[in-house]
């Protein structure tokens, strides 16, 4: 994990909303780089937050460990933008 990191712009990349299980969201962008590691990056956070997760470390769900962080994030930094739809701008603000 890395803090502090410049919030991305509207991009094409997928960019998701996790829930936690009472409904706390959190929008993040998600690319797999390296081949077998995948990064999501806080959306709409200013700063935005990096969770590398190596598909060996949860193969079934890696988007578990950014989840594990939506308490923290969300009680920290504030939402300023949205993920939304394919073929939009990329955020709202």
């Amino acid at each position: 994990m890395r803090r502090g990191v410049t919030p991305p712009g509207p991009t094409t990349d997928q960019c998701t909303t996790l829930a936690d299980e009472n409904e706390i969201e959190v929008d993040w962008v998600v690319k797999e780089i390296e081949g077998d590691t995948f990064l999501y990056t806080t959306y709409g956070r200013e700063p935005a937050i990096d969770v590398s997760v190596p598909r060996s470390a949860a193969p079934d769900q890696p988007s578990a460990a950014a989840l594990d962080l939506t308490q923290v994030i969300t009680r920290n930094i504030e939402a300023t933008a949205r993920c939304i739809g394919p073929g939009d701008e990329g955020y709202e603000g």
